[in-house]
Formats: structure tokens, C-alpha cells, sequence
């Protein structure tokens, strides 16, 4: 059995567009092909001819009603005006691939002022242009030392470093910091760096030597055993290693609380010989076999100072025992003064400067407790018999320095020159002194007595116990006076002694003076001597000319008299 082919359903519409439903009329009806459908189909269709125009263009129908627009096409197709072609739709992507702008920055010169620069590519060739604008977009060319405007950013980069050494600005246990600045927005990249002393919050004036400092904790591992670990311990600190051991930091009762358990060990050592060390080595803090902290003194040596005006600017007062306190700034120049605190004795050396062109002046060696009174005080010329506080001419003088904090030298008159004082202070440097009598105590009659010098004459008020220098020799002129009234007033004349001595043949104590007219009638200056002491008087290198007054209660009391030439 044959299969129809199916076909797409066409309308027929009238000259009005109504689609035509019937044709004919006959009574066919129906779709059938009846003669009246027949003759419907074939008035339709000739109807359809007749509406057809009559003649073709090219093979085709006309469809605008000209006859000559057949076919169409996008040549002939009549465009708006101004419409975009396809010509001007290509020159414009020409233009705008000739123009992309790959980078826009700002610039400047040395003249400062500021410039954009835009960086223009064409796609098409790839060429690169370049064009500098003012910010306003205007063309402009710059001047000479063009260069991209360099922003505020810049990075610092900090590193910390231990000193080893000291040196300029530093010393050893400082921390000092390397700051440096990186500036890489400029035309050229740039760093500037800067030491900081973070110990003594100084700037460096220079960087130090690589040889005296290393970065902080670089040798760590090197300085401990295995990893510390910090911890709490019973509300106090405690460093502990990996292997267990702990190092309190932190004690676990208050001050002046008691508590037990094993002492801490600081890095004492013990050694039976001692170290010997080269200058710039460590070495370990020494102890006695008895655990004891050894301690050596070091002498203070000081700068040699320069006195080369005279002090205008000290005053001085009477205090006690009619001791002269000194006060004031003195005058620059004037003085040399030196901390000695904790030293119990010093050494001066006072010098022309220059050699052979003498100082011409005084200087008085001075003491003080707190810096700001001062007091004379004598000091040994080394290598004689001498005592001075004053000083006219080079020397090399000791003295006693304890219970002071300072020491100094002063002038007191200065005529022209240069005086160079350098002093030394330390435990051992001078004889011991003693500044003042030695007294004596005696617990069964709770008396005192002093020793004193051998011219010092002893008096029953003080107990004194005269130390006398006895003469090598005994060899010497001998006299006498008797005093053969009472409280009357008898003479001995002396010339040119050296030295002399007296003491009561017989009778009783006696007055005795250098001045007449004051021992009958007791009146000072005058000395009592008894009959068991002597009076000695010894000149050294000097003589002694004049005359000794004597006077007694007793009468007919003996003085005998011994004198050496």
C-alpha cells in the first residue's frame, strides 16, 4: 500500500490577505474532485495568474513595483545619512589600535616641576611612543634631570648586635641596633644605614668594626647546654635546660627572710695557682680554698693636672680648736683635685711644667669628707724628716687618705709658672701616719695617757707619756741654776745649741718659760716640770739661741742643764 507524503500546509489568501477557506460553490463540496470543485480550482488559480506582473526581471518577480530593483542587495540598499560603513567601522579599529595607552606615571625635573608620562603602543606595529603632558594636559617637554617622582615609602629593616669590644661610642655588654633604610621608589635604589647604642641610647658617630661586635644570639647554641625553658615554680622563676636542671632566677622568700637548701653557684673557681691572663681575655671570678672571694686592690693613678693661676674664688672660716674651714668654687686653674674614697693612703708628684721652668707660688694640700669643706693636711716629703701642707717647689710627698672622699692641691699665692700635680691613691702607697696623739687606756684606774713628741712638754692634766729621743752620745756641756728664793725668777743663757735638756737636781717642781717675766708669778706662757720627768729640746739642723726662765716653790730647788753645740 502506498504511504502519502506529507507537505507543509500553504493558506490561499485573497487580494485583502483573507485566506481562502472554499472555492467554487458547486455542490461538490467537500475536497472532493467533482467537476464543481475542479472548475473552483482552476478560477482560483487563474485568478492568482492575473495578479502576477506580466513580465519577469532577471528570472524573478518584481516585488517593489519599479521592475527594476530585483534582486536586492546590500550595495543597493539605500543607508541613513551618517551611518556607519563598513570602511568607516575599519578605520576606526585602526585608530584605536594605534592609540592604546600601556602605562601613565608621574614625573619631574630639576626645575621641580611635575609631568605625566603616557606610554602609547599600536597593536598594529607595535611601536612604543612616549608623551610628557602638565598636569593639566597640556603637551609639555621637560628639563634636564628627568626622573620618576619617588614616593614617601620606604622599608627598614632593624638588626641587633652584641659588642664583643669596645670602641668609638661603645663598650663591651652594649647593645647596639644596625637601622637600615631602603628607599627603592627613586630614580636610583638607595639605603642609608644607622647604628644605634641601644645601652646608652646614643647614635654612632661611625659603624664599628665587624671584629668587635656579633649579631645577638647568633652563637646561642654556643653559650648554653640543650634548650631553656622558663617556667613558674611555686610563685617564683626558674630557668631550667633539657636535662633538668634548674637555675632559680628568683628568690622564694622575701629579704631578710631565712630559709635551707643548696646554695647558689655564681661561677666561683678555686685555683692553687693562680690564673695568668693576656690583655683582653675572660677569666672566672677566683675564690680561697675557704670559698672566700679573692680581692685585689688596684692603685688609682690620675691624669697629671696643670695649676697655673692663683684661686680667687675659696673663703675660709674659723671653726673648731681654731681650725680653718675652706669653702667655695675655686678658680679654674687654681687646683688639682682627685676622688680617693676607699684608698688609705696617697702619693703626689708635683712637677715644673715645663721642666726647668720653675712654678713660683704655694699650694696647700687640702682634704675633704664630702666636697664641699675642706681642711689642710700634712704630707711626708718623701725621703726626709719633713711634714708639709704647703708646697713651694717639686716634690714627691705620701700622706694618710683615709676617712676622705677627696684630695686636692690649691694655691694659696702664685707669683708665675706651671705646677703639674699627679697623685696616686691606693692601700699601701705611703707610711701609715697618725693624726693625732696615741693615748693610752688603763681599765684598772680607768686613766688615760698620750704619747706625744719628745718636745712636748708632759702635763699633769693629761697624763702624758713623753716618748724623749735619747742622744747617741752623752757627750755634752753641762750647767746648772739654783733657785735659792722661792717664786723668784732665775735665768740660764743659751748660744748656738743644737739641742738641750733639763731636769730637777733636788728640791721641788719648778716653772719653766722662754719669756721673762713669767714664772715667779705663774703667768703663760709657762711649763710645769716635776722631779721625776726631764725636758728635751732638739733643734735638728738648726741652732738655738736664748735664754730659759726658771722659777720654783721650794727654795734652794737644783735645775741641772746638758747642751750640745
Amino acid at each position: 500500500m502506498a504511504t502519502e507524503t506529507p507537505y507543509q500546509k500553504v493558506n490561499v489568501v485573497d487580494a485583502s490577505g483573507n485566506v481562502i477557506t472554499s472555492f467554487g460553490g458547486g455542490s461538490g463540496g467537500g475536497g472532493d474532485a467533482s467537476a464543481t470543485n475542479q472548475q473552483s480550482q482552476i478560477a482560483l488559480e487563474t485568478a492568482i495568474r492575473d495578479r502576477l506582473p506580466n513580465a519577469l526581471v532577471g528570472g524573478r518577480l518584481p516585488v517593489d513595483g519599479s521592475g527594476v530593483t530585483q534582486p536586492i542587495s546590500a550595495s543597493n540598499l539605500p543607508l541613513p545619512s551618517g551611518a556607519a560603513t563598513d570602511v568607516v567601522l575599519q578605520q576606526v579599529r585602526d585608530a584605536i589600535k594605534a592609540q592604546i595607552d600601556i602605562a601613565s606615571t608621574i614625573w619631574t625635573d630639576n626645575s621641580g616641576a611635575f609631568y605625566v608620562r603616557r606610554d602609547l603602543i599600536n597593536e598594529g606595529t607595535g611601536t612604543i611612543t612616549v608623551n610628557f603632558t602638565d598636569p593639566s594636559g597640556s603637551a609639555a617637554t621637560p628639563g634636564s634631570g628627568l626622573r620618576p617622582l619617588a614616593t614617601t615609602d620606604k622599608d627598614i629593616i632593624t638588626d641587633f648586635y652584641d659588642v664583643l669590644t669596645s670602641g668609638t661610642g661603645y663598650s663591651i655588654g652594649d647593645l647596639l641596633a644596625r637601622v637600615a633604610i631602603l628607599d627603592a621608589n627613586s630614580g636610583s635604589p638607595s639605603a642609608t644605614f644607622i647604628w644605634l647604642n641601644l645601652s646608652a641610647g646614643t647614635i654612632l658617630s661611625s659603624a664599628p668594626s665587624s671584629a668587635n661586635i656579633e649579631r645577638a644570639n647568633e652563637n646561642v647554641g654556643a653559650r648554653q647546654v640543650g634548650a631553656w625553658n622558663v617556667t613558674v615554680l611555686n610563685s617564683s622563676i626558674e630557668i631550667a635546660n633539657d636535662i633538668g636542671n634548674p637555675i632559680p632566677v628568683g628568690g622564694n622568700v622575701a629579704s631578710g627572710a631565712t630559709d635551707s637548701g643548696n646554695p647558689l653557684k655564681v661561677g666561683g673557681v678555686y685555683r692553687a695557682t693562680a690564673p695568668t691572663l693576656t690583655d683582653g681575655q675572660r677569666g672566672d671570678l677566683q675564690l680561697s680554698s675557704r670559698s672566700h672571694v679573692i680581692v685585689d686592690t688596684i692603685d688609682y693613678v690620675s691624669t697629671p693636672i696643670d695649676i697655673s693661676v692663683l684661686d680667687a674664688g675659696s673663703t675660709s672660716n674659723t671653726g673648731q680648736d681654731s681650725q680653718i674651714l675652706i669653702r667655695g668654687n675655686p678658680t679654674a686653674n687654681s687646683f688639682a683635685s682627685f676622688f680617693v674614697s676607699g684608698n688609705s693612703s696617697f702619693a703626689l708628684v708635683i712637677e715644673n711644667q715645663p721642666v726647668g721652668t720653675p712654678f713660683v707660688g704655694s699650694l696647700q694640700i687640702e682634704r675633704s669628707v664630702n666636697g664641699t669643706v675642706w681642711t689642710a693636711v700634712g704630707a711626708f716629703v718623701a725621703g726626709s724628716n719633713y711634714n708639709r701642707s704647703i708646697i713651694t717647689a717639686e716634690a714627691v710627698l705620701h700622706g694618710n687618705g683615709s676617712s676622705c672622699q677627696y684630695m686636692r692641691l690649691r694655691t694659696i699665692a702664685w707669683t708665675s709658672g706651671t705646677a703639674r700635680v699627679t697623685l696616686v691613691a691606693g692601700q699601701g702607697t705611703g707610711t701609715i701616719t697618725v693624726g693625732n696623739g696615741l693615748r693610752l687606756f688603763d681599765q684598772v684606774s680607768n686613766s688615760f695617757a698620750s704619747i706625744k713628741l719628745g718636745s712636748t712638754l708632759a702635763l699633769f692634766s693629761d697624763t702624758a707619756i713623753v716618748v724623749t729621743e735619747r742622744p747617741s752620745t752623752i757627750a755634752g756641756t753641762f750647767g746648772s741654776v739654783t733657785l735659792t728664793s722661792a717664786n723668784t725668777e732665775y735665768s740660764f743663757a743659751l748660744s748656738s745649741v743644737k739641742k738641750y735638756s733639763f731636769k730637777i737636781l733636788s728640791g721641788g717642781s719648778i716653772r719653766f718659760s722662754n719669756i721673762a717675766g713669767k714664772v715667779a708669778a705663774p703667768t703663760l706662757p709657762y711649763y710645769p716640770l716635776d722631779f721625776n720627768n726631764e725636758e728635751f729640746q732638739d733643734f735638728n739642723t738648726s741652732n738655738f739661741t736664748g735664754t730659759l726662765y726658771f722659777a720654783s716653790s721650794v727654795a734652794g730647788t737644783i735645775v741641772i742643764i746638758q747642751y750640745w753645740v
